[in-house]
């Protein structure tokens, strides 16, 4: 499983309950052209995967949305990539100074039901 937003406490808690994470951390665009470019790993995983992306990210480079659906599709796995609106960079931990309530427990809801799905 990949979750872009849940935060190293959930994972810890997580794979303490037996549950397998491949969890990547970027510091760049998830999908790019670039021949190095993380989405080309996809293909690489069996894992179901969970993109929960901030309104800004995207309109900061919303040929990354498209480009992750096709890798995924391509390597015939299940993903659940989704823009939530009204949100920053940063938007789901409670400490954050961007953090939106509302969505952030609409995410933690689907990353809940991913892990069911997964385990």
């Amino acid at each position: 499983m990949m979750c872009d937003n849940s935060t190293e406490q959930d994972i810890q808690r997580f794979t303490e309950q037996g549950g397998k994470v491949n969890r990547r951390q970027f510091n760049q665009l998830l999908a790019t052209d670039k021949p190095d470019s993380p989405h080309h790993t996809i293909v690489e995983s069996d894992a179901l995967a969970l993109h929960a992306i901030a309104e800004n990210d995207n309109e900061r480079s919303p040929q990354m949305q498209p480009m992750l659906k096709k890798a995924y599709q391509a390597a015939g796995l299940t993903a659940h990539i989704e823009v939530y609106p009204d949100t920053l960079h940063g938007w789901t931990p409670p400490d954050s100074k961007v953090y939106n309530e509302k969505q952030a427990e609409r995410a933690w809801q689907k990353t809940l039901a991913l892990f069911k799905q997964a385990l």
